[in-house]
């Protein structure tokens, strides 16, 4: 319970900064906030692909997705990464398909790996039906999501990398109609 709510407060921060760009010294002291309860969400694995829906005790990507906005908001969203692309591209007020329009607090929706070469991506069908992982964008480039037990669960990473190749649909589960 310990890691939703330290879940939760990274989301309610994102969500409540979505407008302005926190400072280092704002993204300092939020690592401060997180230590002392013991959890720094870059060192947690607790991946498991298609994870219990109904204990937070794992996650695959979009049970945290899914489990991170029950618990900060009180938003049920759907439970796979393909149904919250559907949820978001139907009732959002703010969808994308180009990265750079990504807003703190919005989910960002990618389709398969495929390597680090951004030739291996061209052509690829990006339709919601190949949707495959789903994070949350964190702002300043950053994306907040679980991608497997090897890469360390859990974890916060850079999006200029393979995610822009594999970049299908992003949109605000907020700013809905």
């Amino acid at each position: 319970m310990l890691l939703i709510i330290a879940l939760a407060f990274l989301i309610l921060f994102c969500v409540t900064l979505r407008k302005n760009t926190p400072s280092a010294n704002q993204l300092s002291n939020l690592k401060l906030i997180t230590l002392p309860i013991g959890l720094n969400v870059t060192d947690l694995n607790i991946y498991e692909f298609s994870s219990d829906r109904s204990d937070p005790s794992t996650f695959d990507c979009s049970d945290f997705t899914r489990w991170a906005y029950l618990s900060a908001l009180g938003m049920d969203i759907p439970k796979d990464s393909r149904s919250q692309a559907t949820y978001v591209q139907s009732f959002s007020n703010r969808t994308y398909t180009t990265i750079d329009q990504a807003q703190r607090g919005d989910l960002l929706f990618f389709v398969s790996y495929n390597g680090t070469n951004p030739d291996n991506y061209i052509g690829m069908d990006k339709s919601i039906g190949n949707i495959t992982h789903v994070g949350i964008y964190l702002g300043n480039g950053k994306i907040i999501h679980t991608a497997s037990a090897a890469t360390g669960g859990v974890r916060i990473d850079e999006i200029a990398n393979h995610l822009t190749y594999r970049f299908a649909l992003g949109g605000s589960v907020l700013d809905t109609k």
